[in-house]
């Protein structure tokens, strides 16, 4: 289904064939590199792949901040991030909602979607004049909070992104990209469904503890440096490689 809504039988039988010919591809793969936990699980159990040739890229950085970037979280406003272009899935238009509930917030948006123009309004901004990559790590490292309240989403690079420079963030429970929630230790959910209160609630916890705030930035910069940084990816590759050429593959078990 999609923002709720239930999908025909037709696309449901299209679903099931296609899931199909994909278990029947997945015994000639050496290695998946699924870029989330959530689609490596899937692949196991959904699709009998073997556990051992599959390693999550989590979307590798290939750079992380050295230090951490002075943020003061009694400093207002308090200084909201969204990055996306796909607004509406996104749930941007309800973020710019939730802005408008709380006090001494500032909402800057980088998105080319046109749909985002229509929130600008005094405490929120848009820039669709982003395209250099260090345009955006300072975006991510003049930011509070990167707020990603999605419906649906396979990963997040954003988030990565910003944990690459330090920044916490929000995202909707329940999507595959809140598992940088308990993996980062660095971010918040949003409850489902993703609505302004549920949004400004998620906001406010961390506006309202900002003794905390300093150990979610931490947080944040070890995560990436440990499990995002390009160099320990490429480290990982070459050791999954490795095995896959010391042992023989093990079958996978097809349904």
């Amino acid at each position: 289904s999609a923002y709720g809504v239930p999908d025909s039988w037709v696309r449901t039988a299209f679903r099931r064939l296609q899931a199909r010919r994909f278990r029947a591809l997945a015994s000639r793969v050496d290695l998946w590199l699924p870029m989330s936990q959530d689609c490596l699980e899937s692949l196991v159990q959904d699709f009998g792949v073997p556990r051992d040739r599959c390693m999550a890229t989590s979307a590798p950085q290939p750079s992380v901040d050295d230090a951490l970037p002075r943020r003061d979280p009694e400093a207002r406003p308090f200084r909201l991030l969204f990055v996306g272009n796909d607004f509406a899935r996104k749930g941007g238009a309800q973020l710019c909602a939730a802005v408008g509930t709380l006090p001494d917030v500032q909402l800057t948006i980088v998105s080319r979607d046109p749909e985002a123009k229509r929130h600008v309004g005094d405490r929120i901004a848009v820039r669709d004049d982003v395209h250099d990559p260090a345009q955006l790590e300072q975006a991510y490292r003049e930011a509070h909070l990167l707020v990603h309240p999605t419906f649906v989403d396979h990963y997040s690079h954003v988030i990565c992104e910003g944990l690459a420079r330090g920044l916490p963030f929000a995202v909707t429970e329940g999507t595959p990209p809140a598992e940088l929630v308990a993996r980062s230790g660095a971010g918040v959910a949003i409850a489902w469904p993703p609505s302004p209160r549920s949004i400004a609630d998620a906001v406010l916890r961390v506006m309202r503890a900002p003794e905390r705030y300093a150990p979610l930035c931490a947080r944040a910069l070890a995560f990436a440096r440990r499990d995002l940084h390009v160099e320990g990816f490429r480290t990982r590759l070459g050791d999954a490689l490795a095995s896959l050429a010391r042992e023989p593959l093990a079958e996978p078990a097809l349904h």
